[in-house]
């Protein structure tokens, strides 16, 4: 978990790509707020080693032109889905991932406060109700279809004071998150490094060890 503007789409990606070019996984990607085309931009900005503000001039010289074809031909490798439906439930994306052939390893959705909840349950209970049923739906996907999911999800803004020090509930916006995610993982800049690149990951919980 991480403030807005932290790189959570882009540390995402970044393991989509790592888990289905390297390891050789098939990775579903589940964006509901970005186009599949700006998915894509971004992977290919990544892998080319080119700022993503270019993309949107088109304002390569001929080696980036160069390093676009090979990244674009290194990420045709992977087999990886891309889904751009917005607001959907995690029945839905349920439903999906059973319909997908091969079966993806790793599930990534982007980004939990942008999952819809159930349209006959709990339209007028609490949002911390919402949330918990919403995670333990996941927890349950998971285990039904034997699939690791990755979630970003929105931190605690205002809570957050430094980057060096982050708590579970800060990193993961509640308790009921934390609770029932295996890991934990807080993504944090510092407003005075000079590298804007740079960011500083915490692993603040990890269960699958013990």
């Amino acid at each position: 978990g991480a403030r807005p503007g932290m790189g959570k789409t882009s540390l995402a990606l970044n393991f989509a790509r790592n888990v289905a070019l390297q390891s050789k996984k098939c990775v579903a990607v589940f964006s509901l707020e970005m186009t599949r085309e700006q998915l894509a931009e971004r992977l290919i900005a990544s892998e080319a080693a080119i700022p993503s503000t270019k993309f949107r001039t088109g304002d390569f010289d001929a080696n980036e032109w160069s390093r676009i074809a090979q990244a674009s031909g290194i990420l045709t490798e992977c087999n990886m889905f891309l889904d751009e439906t917005p607001g959907m439930t995690v029945a839905e994306i349920k439903a999906k991932l059973r319909r997908l052939n091969p079966k993806p390893d790793l599930v990534i959705i982007d980004y939990f406060e942008c999952l819809l909840p159930e349209k006959t349950q709990y339209s007028t209970d609490s949002e911390w109700s919402r949330e918990a049923v919403t995670m333990r739906k996941l927890e349950n996907m998971a285990k039904d279809l034997n699939i690791a999911i990755w979630i970003p999800t929105q931190g605690n803004k205002g809570s957050i004071t430094s980057p060096d020090v982050v708590t579970m509930d800060q990193a993961g916006g509640s308790i009921r998150k934390v609770q029932i995610c295996q890991v934990v993982i807080s993504i944090a800049r510092s407003l005075d490094d000079v590298d804007k690149n740079k960011a500083t990951l915490a692993i603040l919980k990890n269960t699958t060890l013990l």
